[in-house]
């Protein structure tokens, strides 16, 4: 009878261990906090979409969380696993059967590993760091790695066997104690429960709990005995060995407040990391290198997003104001305390309120409702023959302007606003389009700059300067660019696989003088109506200039973005007018009207530059590459009736989303846009009044502190009085917590 009831266990057994077999042991993603921060690749390192509580993990599985934390199970053994902020982590194998274990990588971060201590067969766990390996059973016990920084364990409950890779040395680390490979020597240290407390403060777990963890008791009960021998098996008694110290009389209430403590610190942490930034650096303005100290608070409420900019940038001494940098001669922390006036006070301090921030964002531009403000790299309206990626940001921080770019999207109706800046508005302008059937829509536009004389400020001061004039924007008649478009496209199909929409665009733009033109008096204050249309010509085709159209194809093919266009324009107007290079450009174009219009009024033969039509091919196209990159490319070709000209113009952009690099979190984005490139390149001149590059690449040296290097374009005018421009690269450090 004994026998058979022997043989029944073991068949018992048996069948167990085969089920437990058949089922393969896979992770769960049981938490994370932020789905827009942590990322999960897969073996071949392919990034994987749709991420949800209780996905399963499989041997090879990746997870970088980015500015989000992670918690996760092993099914069936019952580990659990925390990562902090900022950490790059990898499942390599399960344990399967005696002779394997269940092994992982941490690449850089922070995690808390409470291991199970169960099964037919004792559970084995190695995790390898870049400088270490630790070897545990039946465990809780954290890893923190920062490359050439630390290489640390610590230990709550258990045994760690913690070898350095750097010399082969292997230490049993016990309760309360920790290693660190980088340390002059190498060897166990005791800690505090404070100091333990500490490492411990961002590693609590949210969501799974370690009393559910499987052999928790069992490695309690391998603790020292009681100081009173337990003469009866009640549940209730080993609980207080989990938290026997050496003084018993306080023991109850020490835990309570020990580990509330932390957990508020770790919300604090965990809110200044997610709404608080700091940067800490240098940038050169206007030839002087200026130090500089950032706060930049965030805050987002569902598709809300807002973060404020607030800077002291000073030469030598930040503490003393009157050595701060002033844009514009603005001093932006005075809000209207150094003026008299009540409207000068007024006006000053909403402009240096509005200086103060970086971005609000709310939707997108698909939504029924999108605001963008602040510092933004590309704004574009309709479909881009009067605004195509145009930048208010080219000078920032050393110019800073707040943009803005909002819309309404309704089922047959919506529109479109822009502003360049809101503490000094410049350039502005709005599109209205309506649907009359669901695929087609048709639209009308207009842009203005108000202040396009502002581009001649590095011509006029070098004339002043050198010459002894007295230039003022006035002598330019202090134009206002007037433009307008209408627009029409039809979805032939639309979807996330593939789109195709056909459209069509015709702008024209018509100067407004605010005063006579100094040297062509023959320009005088007033609207300029025959910088658009001439009555004077014969042919009607020919009476219209400063005019132009654009007609093609924009869509995308599952990850590819196409652009296909023909562009048409003549005179001074160029398709689209308010583009990358807007800013750098603008003078020439005051310049070039003026000239246009001296000649018109004054009864001579106009210029082949200003009755030459201009005709050309636009195609661009950028693509998502395993959602870790983002690449896009565009050229213009252009000719006219003597053949192709030097007015080409070429496009291109990379980014790399934060988080999106397994293991190397590297992001940033560089952009460079330039007319005659070409020409530019034939030159070796890459980069002059008709270039513009930006951009920056930002490397995370530690968990809370980042390595950016920000490059821009710098233009002035040289003693000759040629116009130059030169890449400026800057470095500094963000600190975020």
């Amino acid at each position: 009878m004994k026998k058979g009831l022997l043989y029944f266990i073991i068949g018992c057994l048996s069948a167990v261990m085969i089920s437990a077999q058949d089922t393969p042991p896979v992770g769960i993603l049981e938490y994370y906090s932020d789905e827009l921060e942590i990322q999960v690749f897969d073996a071949d390192g392919t990034p994987v979409p749709d991420l949800y509580f209780g996905m399963e993990l499989e041997e090879g599985d990746k997870i970088a969380t980015g500015n989000s934390t992670a918690e996760l199970r092993l099914d069936p053994n019952g580990t659990i696993i925390r990562l902090s902020y900022q950490t790059s982590f990898a499942i390599e194998t399960f344990q399967r059967d005696q002779g394997s274990a269940n092994q992982f990588a941490l690449f850089a971060g922070k995690l808390r590993t409470v291991a199970a201590k169960t099964g037919l067969w004792k559970s084995n766990y190695s995790i390898k760091t870049p400088s270490a390996v630790c070897g545990v059973r039946g465990t809780d016990f954290g890893l923190e790695a920062i490359d050439g920084i630390t290489d640390t364990a610590f230990v709550r409950e258990g045994v760690v066997e913690f070898t350095s890779l750097i010399n082969g040395q292997t230490l049993e680390l016990t309760a309360g104690t920790t290693a660190n490979v980088f340390d002059q020597v190498f060897e166990a240290v005791e800690l505090s429960r404070e100091q333990m407390d500490m490492l411990f403060s961002d590693l609590e777990f949210e969501t799974l709990n370690p009393a559910d963890v499987p052999g928790q008791n069992i490695a309690l009960l391998e603790e020292p005995p009681l100081e009173e021998p337990v003469e009866e098996p009640p549940v209730e008694e080993p609980a207080p060995v989990q938290v026997t110290p050496p003084v018993v009389a306080e023991t109850p209430q020490e835990p309570v407040e020990e580990t509330g403590g932390p957990k508020e610190e770790s919300a604090f942490y965990r809110w200044l990391s997610q709404y608080m930034g700091m940067e800490i650096g240098t940038l050169t303005i206007d030839g002087v290198t200026y130090s500089k100290a950032v706060l930049q608070p965030l805050v987002s409420v569902g598709k809300l997003r807002a973060g404020l900019y607030l800077p002291i940038i000073y030469t030598t001494n930040m503490f003393d104001s009157d050595d701060w940098y002033k844009p514009g001669g603005n001093s932006e922390w005075s809000f209207g305390t150094d003026y008299d006036d009540a409207v000068d006070i007024a006006k000053d301090a909403v402009q240096d309120l509005v200086l103060k921030i970086k971005f609000i964002e709310y939707g997108d531009q698909r939504d029924p409702f999108y605001i963008k403000a602040g510092n933004l790299k590309t704004m574009s309206i309709g479909h881009g023959i009067l605004m195509q990626n145009y930048a208010n940001d080219i000078n920032f921080p050393a110019i800073r302007k707040i943009g803005l770019n909002m819309g309404l999207n309704g089922q047959k109706a919506g529109m479109e606003f822009i502003g360049d800046d809101l503490s000094d508005l410049s350039i502005l302008g709005g599109r209205l389009f309506y649907k009359p059937v669901t695929k087609l829509s048709l639209g009308i536009s207009g842009i203005i700059d108000m202040t396009p004389e502002r581009g001649l400020e590095e011509y006029y001061t070098f004339l002043n300067e050198t010459l002894s004039t007295e230039f003022s924007y006035g002598d330019s008649g202090a134009p206002i660019f007037l433009t307008g478009a209408l627009d029409a496209d039809f979805s032939i199909v639309e979807s996330d696989f593939l789109s195709m929409v056909l459209f069509s665009d015709i702008a024209g733009m018509v100067p407004y003088y605010r005063s006579d033109v100094f040297d062509a008096p023959m320009i005088e204050q007033g609207l300029a109506i025959e910088a658009l249309y001439d009555d004077s010509e014969s042919a009607i085709l020919d009476r219209f200039r400063n005019w132009g159209l654009m007609a093609g194809i924009i869509g995308n093919v599952t990850l590819f973005d196409y652009r296909l266009e023909y562009r048409h324009f003549n005179g001074t107007f160029r398709a689209p007018f308010f583009g990358p290079a807007y800013e750098r450009m603008k003078g020439g174009y005051v310049n070039m009207t003026n000239a246009y219009l001296a000649e018109l009024y004054s009864g001579s033969d106009i210029s082949e530059e200003f009755t030459m039509t201009t005709r050309g091919i636009y195609g661009q196209g950028g693509m998502n590459i395993l959602d870790i990159l983002y690449v896009e490319a565009g050229y213009f070709l252009p000719w006219n009736e003597d053949g192709f000209t030097d007015q080409d113009e070429f496009h291109f952009m990379v980014s790399v989303p934060k988080g999106t690099i397994p293991f190397i979190d590297l992001s940033g984005y560089v952009s460079y846009d330039k007319i005659m490139f070409v020409d530019g390149l034939s030159e070796g001149k890459l980069f002059d009044e008709n270039a513009v590059i930006k951009g920056e690449v930002v490397y995370p040296i530690a968990p809370t502190l980042d390595l950016a290097a920000i490059v821009t374009t710098s233009m002035n005018v040289n003693e000759d009085g040629d116009t130059e421009v030169s890449p400026v690269i800057s470095i500094e450090t963000r600190i975020h917590f």
